[in-house]
């Protein structure tokens, strides 16, 4: 049993039309409207990510004892899915580590937030897109964290 040969049909603009083995059937405009709806919100989310990408990967703590006296060293990893990583490394030896923690960013404010941050009482940090990206800890006393060049 085959289909029916195909045949042209006239449409008007709020009209969605399918054509199948079953013959022709018309959709309500509500669904293509929400087919649309649903484009724009991918589409916004995408575009709200990609403002976000320059912040995305590892970073290095830069002057850790401005930040706080007892730290070694402290790594950062921002990944896309919206969580993050921080492995901070204490002069006495102790690793203190945050592991899939949550961040936002506020591209008005350019402001990254985070769930927790080792490093710092504050969870709110300034950002500069440049290359290489920075999250600045702490600007007057010259703490940030910073890509690899």
């Amino acid at each position: 049993m085959g289909c029916a040969p195909l045949s042209t049909v006239t449409v008007q603009p709020w009209q969605f039309l399918v054509h199948n083995c079953r013959g022709t059937t018309r959709s309500s405009p509500l669904k293509s409207i929400a087919a649309i709806v649903v484009t724009a919100l991918f589409t916004l989310s995408a575009c709200t990510r990609w403002a976000e990408r320059p912040l995305i990967g590892s970073y290095q703590l830069v002057h850790p004892t401005e930040c706080r006296d007892d730290i070694q060293d402290s790594t950062l990893v921002v990944r896309v899915d919206g969580t993050y990583d921080q492995h901070v490394q204490l002069k006495s030896g102790r690793n203190e580590t945050v592991e899939n923690g949550h961040w936002t960013y506020d591209r008005a404010a350019r402001r990254i937030n985070f769930s927790k941050f080792l490093v710092s009482s504050e969870t709110s940090f300034s950002t500069e897109a440049s290359h290489p990206a920075m999250i600045l800890v702490n600007r007057s006393a010259d703490c940030w964290y910073q890509h690899p060049k």
